[in-house]
């Protein structure tokens, strides 16, 4: 651990080399403009520059490529993956005694002149705030398409025959179209680790660690917590749907906050399974939820998850008539309206509750609603553009993957955007729903809310002696005069403890399924 000479400006190079744990060692090496990050209560000073080199490996520069500046590794880069003085020590910001990786250490030699061992590097421009991949590392073995969307299912339901990512598909998904997201098995992992992607690694099993921890690229072992909304909403004895909301997000942050699989503290558990030593560090993911249920987004910011990415099968059509069928609205059938519906319940959680949010194709999708989503998803802020490749008539055909993302990477060449979360405040208006109240095609498709027909069936009747029904038709009302007026706006709740802040108008749809405006919520 030391400073390299030569550096301009008032600014550092700090370098730190290691060895030990289950695999090569490593080194990594910063320009930074304090060494506040040592200290026993570590700061975080602006990281100009961030290399990694493994020993035997590339060294690689990690660079944001929407702001130019250093990329640093997640997993609380900062409290969890730098060495820090022991409060006592009076030699601080350098030391004799601190820790490192959880673990106590002491200085046994020092005051010779430090050798820079990066002192060439291959830049990896990464883009963090626009992901664009698929959950799994197989695709189709023939180029067919056994479903199409909104015709009935072959008999039998069969399967598509799959075969792993082989170099020649990882340079296509990268070098030729752009993919850079991935979760791969060990074997693949040396498509991806030097590449300008980020990668999900669920097996450790021979991973160079803790290594791999100080890679940029590195996302951990899980891509996404699966479908908590529908795996949980099932709550029969909720009498409200505020009371069915809120157990629904307590019970999502109970879940989240676990070492089960989908839970923050898996990598910390991988990382044990492992033979990796924590010591007591708390590390863990930030990874986004990956759910069906179009109104969920809400309660799962609420429960504190990082980041919502939507199951899309939008077929406009079939959309229309449930409205038209469930809540006697005439819903336009054309695929921008049926996108602009399900993007503003997705923009409208993401501005409120500041978290990322995005959508992936699934098989079912209209094919040529399919070519529009991506690109109107940009626009609006979106983050994650994935796909579902696996399972029958959920997954999408290799060869559309590759043309759904080299037409993105096209429309984005043409179209350079602004900051994501400057995008996702663009609607100058809302529509609140009461708190609890879900308004989607689950809603539609099944006669009740929360799949709790006894309590909460669209027929039953709210606290305001209204039915449920009547309260969805006069908010789907409203968002059709909108989407008529071509006026972007948001779908947002109101009285879940939240203020509703930030619009220029809000309409607040109310229990006895009258409307009135208000300035906030």
């Amino acid at each position: 651990m030391g400073i390299l000479p030569g550096t301009p400006g008032g600014k550092i190079w700090w370098q730190l080399s290691a060895k030990g744990g289950t695999g090569a060692g490593y080194t990594i090496k910063l320009l930074t403009e304090d060494l506040g990050f040592l200290e026993p209560e570590p700061t975080q000073p602006t990281i100009h520059r961030y290399f990694f080199q493994e020993d035997g490996g590339e060294p690689l520069e990690y660079v944001d490529a929407g702001t130019g500046r250093a990329l640093v590794p997640g997993f609380d880069f900062y409290t969890n993956l730098l060495p820090h003085a022991n409060a006592e020590d009076p030699d601080r910001p350098f030391f004799g005694v601190g820790s490192y990786l959880g673990h106590p250490i002491h200085a046994v030699k020092g005051g010779e002149d430090p050798v820079d061992r990066i002192p060439v590097v291959e830049k990896l421009l990464l883009d963090p705030h626009l992901t664009i991949g698929t959950g799994r590392n197989f695709c189709n073995a023939k180029e067919v398409r056994l479903y199409q969307p909104g015709e009935p299912i072959p008999p039998g339901r069969p399967e598509y025959e799959y075969r792993t990512f082989n170099a020649d598909d990882y340079e296509t998904l990268i070098g030729d179209v752009g993919m850079n997201i991935f979760t791969v098995a060990p074997e693949q992992l040396g498509y991806v680790k030097d590449r300008p992607v980020f990668y999900i690694l669920r097996n450790l099993e021979g991973a160079s660690l803790p290594g791999m921890l100080y890679r940029s690229n590195y996302r951990g072992v899980t891509m996404f917590m699966d479908e908590p909304a529908v795996i949980i909403r099932s709550i029969s004895d909720a009498g409200t749907p505020a009371d069915a909301a809120n157990r629904l997000v307590e019970a999502i942050r109970r879940y989240a906050r676990s070492g089960k699989k989908y839970g923050s503290g898996s990598l910390a558990r991988s990382l044990e399974d492992a033979g990796i030593d924590t010591g007591g560090l708390e590390i863990l993911e930030r990874f986004p939820v990956w759910e069906t249920v179009t109104s969920a987004a809400w309660y799962e910011f609420k429960a504190g998850l990082n980041g919502f990415v939507h199951e899309s099968r939008f077929k406009p059509g079939m959309f229309s008539r449930q409205v038209g069928e469930t809540l006697s609205v005439d819903f336009p059938e054309e695929p921008a309206a049926c996108i602009d519906f399900h993007y503003a319940w997705f923009r409208g959680a993401a501005r409120h509750f500041d978290r990322p949010w995005g959508m992936a194709i699934y098989g079912q999708m209209e094919l040529e609603t399919a070519k529009m989503v991506f690109s109107r998803a940009y626009d609006s802020g979106a983050e994650y553009l994935w796909f579902w490749t696996s399972d029958h008539e959920h997954h999408v055909p290799f060869s559309e993957q590759v043309e759904h993302t080299r037409a993105l990477r096209d429309y984005q060449a043409g179209h350079p955007r602004s900051s994501p979360g400057d995008l996702v405040k663009m609607a100058g208006t809302a529509i609140a729903l009461p708190y609890g109240y879900l308004m989607d095609d689950w809603v539609m498709g099944e006669g009740a809310m929360w799949r709790n027909k006894e309590n909460l069936g669209l027929e039953v009747k709210n606290p305001s002696g209204i039915p449920y029904r009547d309260v969805l038709a006069a908010a789907m009302g409203k968002v059709v005069d909108l989407l008529g007026s071509g006026e972007p706006f948001d779908l947002v709740y109101w009285g879940g403890g939240e203020d509703i802040l930030g619009y220029r108008r809000v309409y607040r749809v109310n229990e006895d399924a009258s409307v009135s405006e208000c300035g906030s919520c």
